[in-house]
Protein backbone atom coordinates (compact mmCIF):
# COMPACT_ATOMS: atom_id res chain seq x y z
CA UNK A 1 0.00 0.00 0.00
CA UNK A 2 0.91 3.33 -0.60
CA UNK A 3 2.53 6.12 1.57
CA UNK A 4 -0.80 8.10 0.35
CA UNK A 5 -3.44 5.47 1.13
CA UNK A 6 -2.04 5.42 4.66
CA UNK A 7 -2.44 8.24 5.12
CA UNK A 8 -5.95 8.74 4.28
CA UNK A 9 -6.57 6.01 6.42
CA UNK A 10 -5.00 7.59 9.47
CA UNK A 11 -7.45 11.19 8.85
CA UNK A 12 -10.30 8.93 7.88
CA UNK A 13 -10.93 5.55 9.65
CA UNK A 14 -13.49 3.10 8.29
CA UNK A 15 -16.67 3.02 10.60
CA UNK A 16 -18.30 -0.42 11.25
CA UNK A 17 -20.19 -0.47 7.73
CA UNK A 18 -16.43 -0.24 6.42
CA UNK A 19 -16.46 2.71 4.77
CA UNK A 20 -14.37 5.45 5.13
CA UNK A 21 -16.03 8.49 7.79
CA UNK A 22 -16.64 11.79 6.68
CA UNK A 23 -13.67 14.24 7.62
CA UNK A 24 -14.39 17.43 9.43
CA UNK A 25 -15.81 20.54 7.79
CA UNK A 26 -13.59 23.28 6.07
CA UNK A 27 -15.37 25.64 7.93
CA UNK A 28 -15.08 24.00 11.80
CA UNK A 29 -12.46 25.82 12.21
CA UNK A 30 -14.04 29.14 11.67
CA UNK A 31 -16.28 29.11 14.24
CA UNK A 32 -13.45 28.64 16.66
CA UNK A 33 -12.72 32.85 15.99
CA UNK A 34 -14.94 34.39 19.00
CA UNK A 35 -16.79 36.81 16.34
CA UNK A 36 -17.37 33.99 14.29
CA UNK A 37 -18.92 32.07 17.16
CA UNK A 38 -20.90 34.86 18.67
CA UNK A 39 -22.90 35.37 15.42
CA UNK A 40 -23.43 31.97 14.31
CA UNK A 41 -25.36 31.52 17.67
CA UNK A 42 -28.22 33.84 16.09
CA UNK A 43 -29.34 31.11 13.66
CA UNK A 44 -30.64 27.88 14.22
CA UNK A 45 -28.37 24.85 14.60
CA UNK A 46 -28.29 22.53 12.22
CA UNK A 47 -28.71 23.40 9.00
CA UNK A 48 -29.10 27.02 8.98
CA UNK A 49 -25.96 27.19 10.66
CA UNK A 50 -24.19 24.86 8.34
CA UNK A 51 -25.18 27.12 5.70
CA UNK A 52 -24.35 30.57 7.13
CA UNK A 53 -20.53 29.36 7.81
CA UNK A 54 -20.20 28.08 4.38
CA UNK A 55 -21.73 31.09 3.13
CA UNK A 56 -18.76 33.63 5.32
CA UNK A 57 -16.24 30.74 4.89
CA UNK A 58 -16.27 31.72 0.51
CA UNK A 59 -16.58 35.58 1.39
CA UNK A 60 -13.50 35.28 3.24
CA UNK A 61 -11.76 32.83 0.51
CA UNK A 62 -12.99 34.95 -2.37
CA UNK A 63 -11.64 38.33 -0.46
CA UNK A 64 -8.16 36.42 0.90
CA UNK A 65 -8.94 37.79 4.21
CA UNK A 66 -8.81 36.21 7.93
CA UNK A 67 -12.08 37.14 9.88
CA UNK A 68 -10.43 40.16 11.94
CA UNK A 69 -9.00 41.43 8.50
CA UNK A 70 -12.33 41.37 7.00
CA UNK A 71 -13.96 43.12 9.92
CA UNK A 72 -11.42 45.91 9.16
CA UNK A 73 -12.57 46.77 6.08
CA UNK A 74 -14.83 49.87 5.81
CA UNK A 75 -18.17 49.38 5.27
CA UNK A 76 -18.07 50.52 1.37
CA UNK A 77 -14.63 48.43 0.90
CA UNK A 78 -16.17 45.80 2.08
CA UNK A 79 -19.43 46.07 0.10
CA UNK A 80 -17.79 46.42 -2.84
CA UNK A 81 -15.83 42.94 -2.18
CA UNK A 82 -18.98 41.31 -0.91
CA UNK A 83 -20.80 42.75 -4.54
CA UNK A 84 -18.26 41.44 -6.42
CA UNK A 85 -18.65 38.12 -5.48
CA UNK A 86 -22.15 37.96 -5.16
CA UNK A 87 -21.62 39.36 -8.96
CA UNK A 88 -19.50 36.40 -10.03
CA UNK A 89 -22.28 34.19 -8.61
CA UNK A 90 -24.68 35.38 -10.47
CA UNK A 91 -22.90 34.92 -13.86
CA UNK A 92 -22.26 31.68 -13.02
CA UNK A 93 -26.19 31.47 -12.59
CA UNK A 94 -26.28 30.94 -8.82
CA UNK A 95 -28.29 33.81 -7.87
CA UNK A 96 -29.44 32.25 -4.81
CA UNK A 97 -26.19 31.30 -3.53
CA UNK A 98 -25.50 35.43 -4.23
CA UNK A 99 -28.28 36.57 -2.49
CA UNK A 100 -26.72 34.61 0.63
CA UNK A 101 -23.60 36.33 0.27
CA UNK A 102 -25.15 39.49 1.10
CA UNK A 103 -27.28 38.46 3.81
CA UNK A 104 -24.18 37.01 5.55
CA UNK A 105 -21.82 39.79 4.78
CA UNK A 106 -24.95 42.22 6.29
CA UNK A 107 -25.41 39.76 9.32
CA UNK A 108 -21.99 39.27 10.35
CA UNK A 109 -21.04 43.33 10.00
CA UNK A 110 -24.21 43.96 11.96
CA UNK A 111 -23.83 40.94 14.62
CA UNK A 112 -20.14 42.15 15.28
CA UNK A 113 -21.56 46.34 15.50
CA UNK A 114 -20.45 47.27 12.21
CA UNK A 115 -22.69 49.02 9.70
CA UNK A 116 -23.46 47.42 6.15
CA UNK A 117 -26.50 48.96 4.82
CA UNK A 118 -27.95 48.23 1.42
CA UNK A 119 -30.01 50.84 -0.69
CA UNK A 120 -33.39 50.05 -2.00
CA UNK A 121 -31.50 49.44 -5.64
CA UNK A 122 -29.00 47.19 -4.18
CA UNK A 123 -31.99 44.72 -2.36
CA UNK A 124 -33.24 44.64 -5.40
CA UNK A 125 -30.52 43.70 -7.48
CA UNK A 126 -29.50 41.06 -4.91
CA UNK A 127 -32.42 39.72 -3.18
CA UNK A 128 -34.69 38.90 -6.67
CA UNK A 129 -34.00 35.52 -7.50
CA UNK A 130 -35.69 34.77 -10.97
CA UNK A 131 -38.04 31.79 -10.28
CA UNK A 132 -36.22 29.70 -13.59
CA UNK A 133 -38.49 26.70 -12.59
CA UNK A 134 -42.17 27.73 -12.25
CA UNK A 135 -43.00 26.45 -15.55
CA UNK A 136 -41.60 23.15 -14.81
CA UNK A 137 -42.91 23.10 -11.25
CA UNK A 138 -45.90 19.51 -10.99
CA UNK A 139 -47.80 20.12 -8.06
CA UNK A 140 -49.04 16.61 -7.21
CA UNK A 141 -52.70 16.84 -6.68
CA UNK A 142 -54.50 13.77 -4.57
CA UNK A 143 -54.38 10.97 -6.83
CA UNK A 144 -50.53 11.66 -7.62
CA UNK A 145 -49.53 11.66 -4.17
CA UNK A 146 -51.61 8.72 -3.50
CA UNK A 147 -49.60 7.10 -6.48
CA UNK A 148 -46.50 8.42 -4.93
CA UNK A 149 -46.76 6.88 -1.55
CA UNK A 150 -47.97 3.36 -3.13
CA UNK A 151 -44.51 3.45 -5.29
CA UNK A 152 -42.63 4.01 -2.09
CA UNK A 153 -43.90 0.62 -0.93
CA UNK A 154 -41.48 -1.00 -3.73
CA UNK A 155 -38.06 0.96 -3.20
CA UNK A 156 -36.26 0.91 0.26
CA UNK A 157 -37.23 2.64 3.38
CA UNK A 158 -41.14 2.30 1.85
CA UNK A 159 -42.82 2.01 4.91
CA UNK A 160 -40.78 5.47 5.87
CA UNK A 161 -40.98 7.37 3.04
CA UNK A 162 -44.84 6.45 2.77
CA UNK A 163 -45.25 7.91 5.72
CA UNK A 164 -42.84 10.43 5.30
CA UNK A 165 -44.82 12.02 1.90
CA UNK A 166 -48.70 11.49 3.62
CA UNK A 167 -47.75 13.50 6.27
CA UNK A 168 -45.95 16.35 4.04
CA UNK A 169 -49.41 16.18 2.14
CA UNK A 170 -51.98 16.06 4.88
CA UNK A 171 -50.12 18.40 7.34
CA UNK A 172 -48.71 20.70 4.63
CA UNK A 173 -45.65 21.47 7.06
CA UNK A 174 -42.48 22.30 5.64
CA UNK A 175 -39.77 19.63 4.44
CA UNK A 176 -37.39 21.32 7.21
CA UNK A 177 -40.17 21.21 9.88
CA UNK A 178 -40.84 17.42 9.09
CA UNK A 179 -37.21 16.48 10.24
CA UNK A 180 -37.66 18.02 13.58
CA UNK A 181 -40.41 15.66 14.47
CA UNK A 182 -39.89 14.12 17.41
CA UNK A 183 -42.29 10.79 19.18
CA UNK A 184 -43.42 13.20 21.87
CA UNK A 185 -45.17 15.31 18.83
CA UNK A 186 -47.76 12.46 17.70
CA UNK A 187 -47.38 9.57 20.82
CA UNK A 188 -49.96 9.89 22.69
CA UNK A 189 -52.36 10.45 19.47
CA UNK A 190 -51.54 7.26 17.85
CA UNK A 191 -50.87 5.09 20.50
CA UNK A 192 -52.37 2.83 21.89
CA UNK A 193 -54.91 3.71 19.07
CA UNK A 194 -54.76 6.30 16.28
CA UNK A 195 -57.25 9.14 17.23
CA UNK A 196 -57.90 11.55 14.48
CA UNK A 197 -57.72 13.86 13.40
CA UNK A 198 -53.93 13.95 14.91
CA UNK A 199 -53.21 17.38 16.19
CA UNK A 200 -50.08 19.03 15.64
CA UNK A 201 -48.23 21.81 17.58
CA UNK A 202 -45.62 23.02 15.28
CA UNK A 203 -43.19 25.31 17.44
CA UNK A 204 -40.85 28.37 16.34
CA UNK A 205 -38.44 25.22 17.19
CA UNK A 206 -39.98 22.81 14.59
CA UNK A 207 -40.35 25.36 11.60
CA UNK A 208 -37.86 28.05 12.12
CA UNK A 209 -39.82 30.27 9.56
CA UNK A 210 -42.29 31.34 12.34
CA UNK A 211 -39.57 33.17 14.34
CA UNK A 212 -39.46 35.71 11.01
CA UNK A 213 -43.94 35.44 11.04
CA UNK A 214 -43.51 36.61 14.78
CA UNK A 215 -45.66 33.22 15.74
CA UNK A 216 -44.62 31.54 18.69
CA UNK A 217 -46.80 27.96 17.40
CA UNK A 218 -49.18 26.94 14.99
CA UNK A 219 -51.38 23.86 14.84
CA UNK A 220 -51.81 21.59 12.02
CA UNK A 221 -53.18 17.91 11.40
CA UNK A 222 -53.22 14.67 10.02
CA UNK A 223 -56.16 12.47 8.57
CA UNK A 224 -56.13 9.03 8.41
CA UNK A 225 -53.92 7.97 6.12
CA UNK A 226 -51.46 9.56 7.15
CA UNK A 227 -51.98 8.79 10.40
CA UNK A 228 -51.93 5.03 10.13
CA UNK A 229 -48.78 5.00 7.54
CA UNK A 230 -46.87 6.75 10.42
CA UNK A 231 -48.01 4.49 12.81
CA UNK A 232 -47.07 1.46 10.68
CA UNK A 233 -43.73 2.66 9.72
CA UNK A 234 -43.03 3.53 13.94
CA UNK A 235 -44.73 -0.32 14.46
CA UNK A 236 -42.40 -1.65 12.26
CA UNK A 237 -39.39 0.09 13.91
CA UNK A 238 -40.80 -0.97 17.54
CA UNK A 239 -40.91 -4.57 15.93
CA UNK A 240 -36.99 -4.38 14.99
CA UNK A 241 -36.09 -3.61 18.43
CA UNK A 242 -36.21 0.02 18.90
CA UNK A 243 -37.37 2.08 21.97
CA UNK A 244 -38.79 5.54 21.70
CA UNK A 245 -37.82 8.43 24.28
CA UNK A 246 -39.92 11.60 23.39
CA UNK A 247 -36.92 13.41 22.16
CA UNK A 248 -36.51 10.84 19.53
CA UNK A 249 -36.51 12.11 15.90
CA UNK A 250 -39.73 10.40 13.93
CA UNK A 251 -37.93 10.27 10.84
CA UNK A 252 -34.76 8.94 10.67
CA UNK A 253 -31.88 7.65 7.93
CA UNK A 254 -32.05 4.01 6.86
CA UNK A 255 -28.81 3.69 4.65
CA UNK A 256 -25.79 1.81 4.81
CA UNK A 257 -23.37 4.60 5.61
CA UNK A 258 -26.20 6.08 8.07
CA UNK A 259 -28.69 4.42 10.05
CA UNK A 260 -30.79 5.83 13.13
CA UNK A 261 -29.91 9.60 12.30
CA UNK A 262 -32.63 12.65 11.53
CA UNK A 263 -33.60 13.18 8.06
CA UNK A 264 -32.25 16.17 6.37
CA UNK A 265 -34.22 18.19 4.03
CA UNK A 266 -31.74 17.13 1.22
CA UNK A 267 -32.57 13.61 1.99
CA UNK A 268 -36.52 14.24 1.60
CA UNK A 269 -35.83 16.07 -1.51
CA UNK A 270 -33.76 12.59 -2.54
CA UNK A 271 -36.93 10.71 -1.52
CA UNK A 272 -39.76 12.99 -3.45
CA UNK A 273 -37.42 12.77 -6.36
CA UNK A 274 -36.89 8.83 -6.74
CA UNK A 275 -40.54 7.98 -5.61
CA UNK A 276 -41.99 10.36 -8.16
CA UNK A 277 -39.59 8.76 -10.87
CA UNK A 278 -41.19 4.97 -9.67
CA UNK A 279 -44.54 6.26 -10.05
CA UNK A 280 -44.53 7.59 -13.40
CA UNK A 281 -44.23 11.46 -12.29
CA UNK A 282 -41.79 13.51 -14.21
CA UNK A 283 -39.35 13.57 -11.49
CA UNK A 284 -37.55 16.91 -13.07
CA UNK A 285 -40.45 18.67 -11.77
CA UNK A 286 -40.66 17.47 -8.88
CA UNK A 287 -39.52 19.07 -5.37
CA UNK A 288 -40.87 18.58 -1.37
CA UNK A 289 -41.46 21.82 -0.99
CA UNK A 290 -44.40 21.17 -3.49
CA UNK A 291 -46.18 18.90 -1.78
CA UNK A 292 -46.86 22.00 0.43
CA UNK A 293 -48.98 23.51 -2.59
CA UNK A 294 -50.87 20.25 -2.93
CA UNK A 295 -51.82 20.83 0.72
CA UNK A 296 -52.87 24.09 -0.44
CA UNK A 297 -54.77 23.33 -3.36
CA UNK A 298 -56.97 20.27 -1.09
CA UNK A 299 -57.72 23.89 1.44
CA UNK A 300 -58.89 25.78 -1.67
CA UNK A 301 -61.56 23.07 -2.85
CA UNK A 302 -62.98 22.65 0.40
CA UNK A 303 -65.89 25.78 1.78
CA UNK A 304 -63.40 26.63 4.92
CA UNK A 305 -63.17 30.13 5.49
CA UNK A 306 -59.92 31.53 4.24
CA UNK A 307 -58.38 32.64 7.94
CA UNK A 308 -58.44 29.15 8.61
CA UNK A 309 -56.63 28.41 5.61
CA UNK A 310 -54.09 30.74 6.41
CA UNK A 311 -53.89 29.57 10.05
CA UNK A 312 -53.36 26.13 9.15
CA UNK A 313 -50.67 27.23 6.77
CA UNK A 314 -48.53 28.62 9.37
CA UNK A 315 -48.66 31.90 8.16
CA UNK A 316 -50.10 35.15 9.95
CA UNK A 317 -52.63 36.76 10.06
CA UNK A 318 -52.53 40.47 9.11
CA UNK A 319 -54.38 43.44 11.26
CA UNK A 320 -58.00 42.82 12.47
CA UNK A 321 -57.89 39.12 10.96
CA UNK A 322 -55.06 38.32 13.28
CA UNK A 323 -57.17 39.87 16.42
CA UNK A 324 -59.91 38.50 16.02
CA UNK A 325 -59.59 34.72 14.93
CA UNK A 326 -59.80 32.15 17.48
CA UNK A 327 -56.39 30.54 17.37
CA UNK A 328 -56.72 28.71 20.92
CA UNK A 329 -60.06 26.79 19.71
CA UNK A 330 -58.16 23.84 18.39
CA UNK A 331 -61.76 21.87 18.48
CA UNK A 332 -63.01 24.44 16.05
CA UNK A 333 -59.93 24.31 13.74
CA UNK A 334 -60.11 21.07 13.83
CA UNK A 335 -64.00 19.73 12.78
CA UNK A 336 -63.40 22.65 9.80
CA UNK A 337 -59.85 20.61 8.47
CA UNK A 338 -62.02 17.69 8.95
CA UNK A 339 -64.15 18.91 6.21
CA UNK A 340 -60.97 19.09 3.96
CA UNK A 341 -60.57 15.85 1.31
CA UNK A 342 -57.28 14.79 2.19
CA UNK A 343 -58.22 11.06 1.93
CA UNK A 344 -57.86 8.59 -0.79
CA UNK A 345 -60.35 8.58 -3.07
CA UNK A 346 -60.90 4.74 -4.80
CA UNK A 347 -64.02 2.83 -4.61
CA UNK A 348 -64.53 0.81 -1.80
CA UNK A 349 -62.14 3.37 0.90
CA UNK A 350 -64.29 6.72 -0.24
CA UNK A 351 -66.92 5.69 1.95
CA UNK A 352 -64.99 4.49 4.86
CA UNK A 353 -62.82 7.40 5.08
CA UNK A 354 -65.64 9.42 4.58
CA UNK A 355 -68.25 8.11 7.20
CA UNK A 356 -64.94 8.47 9.53
CA UNK A 357 -64.20 11.51 8.79
CA UNK A 358 -67.90 13.01 9.27
CA UNK A 359 -67.86 10.84 12.40
CA UNK A 360 -64.83 12.63 13.94
CA UNK A 361 -66.52 16.42 12.60
CA UNK A 362 -70.00 15.48 14.63
CA UNK A 363 -67.80 14.26 17.66
CA UNK A 364 -65.89 17.65 17.94
CA UNK A 365 -68.80 19.63 17.13
CA UNK A 366 -72.00 18.28 18.63
CA UNK A 367 -70.43 15.79 21.78
CA UNK A 368 -73.43 13.93 23.43
CA UNK A 369 -75.84 16.15 20.88
CA UNK A 370 -75.11 12.62 18.14
CA UNK A 371 -77.91 10.18 19.16
CA UNK A 372 -78.69 6.91 17.93
CA UNK A 373 -80.95 7.79 16.17
CA UNK A 374 -78.77 10.29 13.81
CA UNK A 375 -75.51 8.34 13.66
CA UNK A 376 -78.17 5.48 11.92
CA UNK A 377 -79.55 8.38 9.62
CA UNK A 378 -75.86 8.96 8.79
CA UNK A 379 -75.14 5.34 7.80
CA UNK A 380 -78.10 5.52 5.98
CA UNK A 381 -77.54 8.03 3.40
CA UNK A 382 -73.59 8.15 3.41
CA UNK A 383 -73.43 5.53 0.59
CA UNK A 384 -75.55 7.79 -1.35
CA UNK A 385 -73.21 11.48 -0.77
CA UNK A 386 -70.44 12.55 -2.65
CA UNK A 387 -68.10 13.63 -0.23
CA UNK A 388 -67.57 13.78 3.42
CA UNK A 389 -68.07 17.48 2.63
CA UNK A 390 -71.41 17.09 1.82
CA UNK A 391 -72.31 14.43 4.33
CA UNK A 392 -71.20 16.49 6.98
CA UNK A 393 -73.07 19.52 6.30
CA UNK A 394 -76.44 17.45 5.79
CA UNK A 395 -75.92 16.27 9.05
CA UNK A 396 -75.10 19.27 10.82
CA UNK A 397 -78.13 21.07 8.96
CA UNK A 398 -80.10 17.95 9.99
CA UNK A 399 -79.05 18.77 13.86
CA UNK A 400 -79.39 21.85 14.17
CA UNK A 401 -83.07 22.09 12.48
CA UNK A 402 -84.00 18.72 14.99
CA UNK A 403 -82.73 20.71 18.07
CA UNK A 404 -85.43 22.95 17.24
CA UNK A 405 -88.08 20.92 16.14
CA UNK A 406 -87.10 18.95 19.64
CA UNK A 407 -88.24 22.44 21.18
CA UNK A 408 -91.37 22.49 19.35
CA UNK A 409 -92.07 18.87 20.20
CA UNK A 410 -90.85 18.80 23.69
CA UNK A 411 -93.83 17.28 24.97
CA UNK A 412 -94.29 14.26 23.01
CA UNK A 413 -90.38 13.63 23.54
CA UNK A 414 -90.97 13.84 27.50
CA UNK A 415 -94.06 11.37 26.84
CA UNK A 416 -91.35 9.61 24.87
CA UNK A 417 -88.80 8.98 27.39
CA UNK A 418 -91.38 8.74 30.37
CA UNK A 419 -92.37 5.58 28.88
CA UNK A 420 -88.55 4.24 28.43
CA UNK A 421 -88.30 4.27 24.74
CA UNK A 422 -86.11 6.38 22.30
CA UNK A 423 -88.07 9.32 20.39
CA UNK A 424 -87.87 8.71 17.00
CA UNK A 425 -86.04 10.94 14.37
CA UNK A 426 -88.30 13.91 13.86
CA UNK A 427 -87.71 13.91 10.21
CA UNK A 428 -87.44 11.21 7.05
CA UNK A 429 -84.78 12.18 4.68
CA UNK A 430 -84.18 10.75 0.65
CA UNK A 431 -81.97 11.43 -2.31
CA UNK A 432 -84.43 11.85 -5.27
CA UNK A 433 -83.34 13.23 -8.86
CA UNK A 434 -85.49 15.90 -10.66
CA UNK A 435 -88.09 13.68 -12.03
CA UNK A 436 -89.04 12.56 -8.77
CA UNK A 437 -88.97 15.77 -7.08
CA UNK A 438 -92.29 17.12 -8.12
CA UNK A 439 -94.68 14.70 -6.41
CA UNK A 440 -92.52 14.45 -3.43
CA UNK A 441 -92.96 18.46 -3.20
CA UNK A 442 -96.63 18.28 -3.73
CA UNK A 443 -96.52 15.51 -0.99
CA UNK A 444 -95.26 17.58 1.82
CA UNK A 445 -91.63 17.60 1.33
CA UNK A 446 -88.84 19.82 1.86
CA UNK A 447 -85.59 20.24 -0.04
CA UNK A 448 -82.76 20.14 2.31
CA UNK A 449 -80.11 20.50 -0.35
CA UNK A 450 -78.77 20.22 -3.95
CA UNK A 451 -75.83 17.70 -4.52
CA UNK A 452 -73.06 17.89 -6.88
CA UNK A 453 -74.20 14.97 -9.17
CA UNK A 454 -77.47 17.27 -9.46
CA UNK A 455 -79.92 15.13 -6.92
CA UNK A 456 -81.68 16.67 -4.30
CA UNK A 457 -82.26 15.68 -0.61
CA UNK A 458 -85.50 16.54 0.88
CA UNK A 459 -87.11 15.81 3.89
CA UNK A 460 -90.31 15.82 5.71
CA UNK A 461 -91.84 15.30 9.28
CA UNK A 462 -91.97 11.64 10.78
CA UNK A 463 -95.61 10.73 10.64
CA UNK A 464 -96.71 12.82 8.04
CA UNK A 465 -99.04 11.17 5.07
Amino acid sequence: MSGAANKVDEDRPRQEHGWFGSKAHSYVELLKDPHVASWIRRYHEGDSQESYARALERILHGAGLTVDGFLALSSDDAKKIVFSIADAEKKRGKHAQARKTIITAKGFFEANKKTFELDRLDKKRYYSIPRKKVIDEIIPNKEQVYRMADASLSLKAGLRNRAMLLCLFQSGVRPGCLCRWTYRLIRDQLYPEVKVPVKLVITSETDTKLQSYGLDYYITFLQRDAAEALKSYLDNRIGQGRTFKDDDPVFVTESTASRGESLSTPNIWEVVKRVSSAAGIDSHGMWSRLLRKSFRKVLNQSDIDEDTKEAIMGHKLLGSRGNYFDSHDHDEIASKYMRCQFGRSTPGSSEEAAKKAVMAVLKIQYGDKITADKMKELERILPMTASADEIAEIMTRMIVEEDKAEKRSSKASKTAHNDGTLAAAPFETRIVNEQALLPLLNGGWDVVRELADRRIIVRRPNGAE
